[in-house]
């Protein structure tokens, strides 16, 4: 049988926004954020505070971030310079990796019963939220 040409068939249904699905993609990055990076996950793209843990723009760049500061390491190791900012990454990682991987496994299965134990205030938003484009 030939292959069909032209337009793809598929749901032409809007994608709705998971609130549920958002927050806890947020609490995610932020245990990364803090285990793997040393700071908050505001701070972590913002870079409100340089000298607090590495940053987005230190790893892009590869450099410490502002002029005559140093990114230093959170778990109290010797500070990092300009290209050691992947490395101090992965040591932390290493350093970090109980709390990493307990946070990655358990967060998901804190989400999935708190949203059976929350059934009916849940039932009660989605009725409010309905037609909005976002869900819970």
């Amino acid at each position: 049988m030939a292959k069909r040409k032209g337009k793809k068939r598929g749901s032409r249904r809007k994608k709705n926004i998971n609130l549920l699905r958002l927050a806890e993609a947020g609490v995610v990055a932020s245990i990364m954020t803090t285990n793997m990076a040393g700071t908050s996950l505001r701070n972590f793209f913002t870079n409100e505070n340089p000298a607090d843990g590495i940053t987005f723009m230190e790893l892009i760049r590869g450099d410490p971030g502002v002029a005559g500061t140093k990114a230093t390491n959170f778990i109290g190791r010797a500070p990092m310079t300009a290209g050691k900012n992947w490395q101090g990454l992965w040591e932390n990682s290493k350093a970090n990796m109980v709390p990493l991987v307990g946070g990655l496994i358990l967060t998901p299965v804190v989400f999935r019963s708190m949203k059976r134990l929350a059934r009916m205030p849940l039932s009660e938003v989605r009725g409010l939220l309905k037609g909005t484009g976002v869900t819970v």
